[in-house]
C-alpha cells in the first residue's frame, strides 16, 4: 500500500512540476473536477453493478485525459495518432454524457417523485380530516334540529317507552273483544302509535349521539396522524417550478399565465436542466486538463516563454544549440527539421 501511495505521490509531483504556475492552478482544478466527474459516473454505474460503476468512472477519467494526449501527439507530429485519439473522444464523450445525465436525471426525478408521494400523503391526511369534520358537523346539526323539534326526547329512552307498549296492546285487544274498536280503543291505538313514533325518534337521537362519538374518536385519531405527517419542501421541485415560470415568461407568456406553469412545461424544464447540468459537469474536467496542457513549461518555452536557463529542459537546450548552428526548428509543432528528417524533441534524453 505504501508503495502504491508513493508511486501516486511521485507521479503527481512529476506532473505538477511540468506546469507553469497558471498551469498548476488549472491542473489542480482539473483534478478536482475529475474527482467529481468520476464520482458521478461511478454513482450512475453502481446502480447496476459495482463493475459498471468502476467502468463508467474509468470512461470519465479517460475522456478527461484523452483530449490533452491527442493535442500532445499532434504537437509532436504524430497527426494520425492524434486524429485517432480525437475520434475516440466522441464515443467516450457520449457514454460520459449518458452517465452524467442518467445520474442527474435520476437524482432530480427521484427527489421530485419522493416529494410528490410524501406531500400526497400529507394532503390525504388533511383532506381526511376535512371529511371527518364535515361529517361531525352534519351529525351535530341533525341532532340539534331533532332535539329542538322534540325537546322531550332528551328526558326519556326508547326502552322506557317500549315498556308501555304491551299494556296498550292488551287494552286495545280487550276493547276489541267487548264489541269492536270503539272510541276508547281508537284512543289507545293513537296512544300506541304516538309511543311507537317517539321510540323511533329517541332511537334516532341515540344513533346520532353514537355517530357523533364514533366520528369524534376517528377525528381525534386522524388529527394525531395528520400532526405527525410532514410536508416536504424540495429544493429541486422549487427550482424546477421557478425555472418553468421563467421559461414561460421568456417565451412571451403573460405574467398571470407564466406563474401557472403546466405539467408539460415543468417536465420540459426538468429535462433541459438535467441535460445542461450534465453537459457542464462532463465538459469542465477535460477542458481544464486541456488548458493546463497548454500551460506546460516545455510548451511555453518553445513558444517563447521566459524562464531561467537552469529550468530549460534538455530538448529545449538542444533546440537552442541547433538554432545557433543554423538549423531550422518549428516551435509550435515541437519538431526539429534537419535535412528532410523530423526529429522528435519531446523525447530527447535529459542533459
Amino acid at each position: 500500500m505504501k508503495k502504491i501511495a508513493g508511486f501516486i505521490a511521485g507521479f503527481l509531483k512529476t506532473q505538477w512540476n511540468q506546469y507553469t504556475p497558471f498551469g498548476q492552478l488549472l491542473f489542480a482544478l482539473a483534478l478536482a473536477a475529475l474527482a467529481v466527474d468520476a464520482a458521478i459516473s461511478y454513482e450512475y454505474g453502481v446502480s447496476m453493478t459495482r463493475l459498471h460503476g468502476l467502468g463508467f468512472a474509468l470512461v470519465a477519467i479517460t475522456f478527461c485525459i484523452l483530449p490533452d494526449v491527442a493535442s500532445m501527439e499532434w504537437s509532436k507530429g504524430n497527426k494520425g495518432a492524434a486524429m485517432a485519439l480525437a475520434l475516440c473522444c466522441v464515443p467516450l464523450g457520449v457514454v460520459a454524457y449518458q452517465s452524467h445525465i442518467g445520474y442527474g436525471a435520476g437524482v432530480r426525478v427521484g427527489d421530485m417523485q419522493q416529494t410528490g408521494v410524501t406531500n400526497a400523503k400529507f394532503d390525504d391526511a388533511r383532506e381526511s380530516l376535512k371529511s371527518e369534520r364535515a361529517n361531525l358537523d352534519m351529525w351535530r346539526k341533525q341532532l340539534a334540529d331533532l332535539e329542538a323539534q322534540n325537546a322531550w326526547a332528551t328526558t326519556v329512552t326508547a326502552d322506557s317507552l317500549r315498556a308501555k307498549l304491551p299494556s296498550l296492546e292488551l287494552a286495545i285487544a280487550q276493547e276489541a273483544k267487548r264489541g269492536g274498536c270503539g272510541p276508547k280503543c281508537l284512543e289507545r291505538t293513537k296512544e300506541r302509535d304516538t309511543i311507537t313514533a317517539q321510540i323511533a325518534t329517541t332511537e334516532k337521537v341515540a344513533d346520532l349521539g353514537k355517530r357523533i362519538e364514533a366520528t369524534q374518536r376517528i377525528l381525534d385519531g386522524k388529527t394525531t396522524k395528520a400532526a405527525s405527517a410532514d410536508f416536504k419542501s424540495s429544493t429541486v421541485v422549487n427550482q424546477n417550478g421557478v425555472f418553468a415560470k421563467l421559461y414561460k415568461a421568456a417565451t412571451g407568456e403573460k405574467a398571470a399565465d407564466a406563474i401557472q406553469a403546466d405539467a408539460v412545461t415543468q417536465e420540459f424544464v426538468s429535462i433541459f436542466t438535467a441535460g445542461s447540468g450534465a453537459l457542464a459537469f462532463m465538459m469542465i474536467a477535460p477542458l481544464l486538463m486541456f488548458a493546463a496542457g497548454r500551460n506546460r513549461k516545455e510548451f511555453q518555452k518553445l513558444l517563447g516563454g521566459s524562464y531561467e536557463a537552469s529550468e530549460r529542459p534538455a530538448y529545449a537546450k538542444v533546440a537552442d544549440s541547433l538554432r545557433e548552428a543554423g538549423q531550422r526548428v518549428s516551435q509550435p509543432s515541437y519538431e526539429l527539421k534537419d535535412r528532410g528528417r523530423v526529429i522528435d524533441l519531446i523525447g530527447a534524453a535529459p542533459a
